[in-house]
């Protein structure tokens, strides 16, 4: 599966995923889910990793992991 068909796959769940919880609905908010391309607005975030040393911040980025960059870009949180 190419990266653009994965990213459409992910908005989809992602507008399943508020579609089920109730934070989307209406059919208009839906489709402009399912149309922009999220991934492009965050090409780079910091995750919060807790350790045994405490808070760790770990860079997520397009270049130094792709699939888990794209993967985290969908998810229903804000980063």
């Amino acid at each position: 599966m190419t990266d653009d068909m994965r990213a459409v796959a992910l908005r989809r769940r992602l507008a399943d995923e508020l579609e089920h919880t109730g934070d989307l609905q209406s059919s208009e908010w839906r489709r402009a889910l399912e149309r922009v391309p999220r991934h492009i607005f965050i090409p780079e975030f910091f995750q919060w990793v807790d350790t045994d040393r405490g808070t760790h911040w770990r860079p997520v980025s397009e270049t130094s992991d792709p699939d888990r960059w794209l993967e985290l870009a969908y998810e229903n949180t804000t980063w």
